[in-house]
């Protein structure tokens, strides 16, 4: 049984990289990188919802500041709108 979860935590991981990469552009950073980690937490690492979805925000949030405010560095924006300036 440990082999065969082994193996589905790699498959889900490979879908969820293959996901990210075909819908990064159109849902765009925040959306896209919410959704990747928010899979990865809850079903690969095994973490309760709450903390899936508290972590993948923040650290979806958090990203995106450090690289859109800080590092100025183009990211794909996609359908949430950005408040003016970012």
């Amino acid at each position: 049984a440990g082999g065969r979860s082994r193996w589905v935590k790699l498959a889900i991981s490979l879908g969820t990289l293959l996901f990210y990469v075909a819908v990064l552009e159109p849902l765009g950073y925040l959306l896209a990188t919410a959704v990747m980690l928010f899979v990865q937490f809850r079903w690969v690492e095994g973490r309760t919802w709450l903390s899936t979805t508290v972590t993948s925000t923040l650290a979806s949030v958090i990203t995106l500041i450090l690289f859109r405010v800080l590092l100025k560095v183009t990211l794909p924006l996609g359908v949430i709108p950005l408040p003016v300036g970012w």
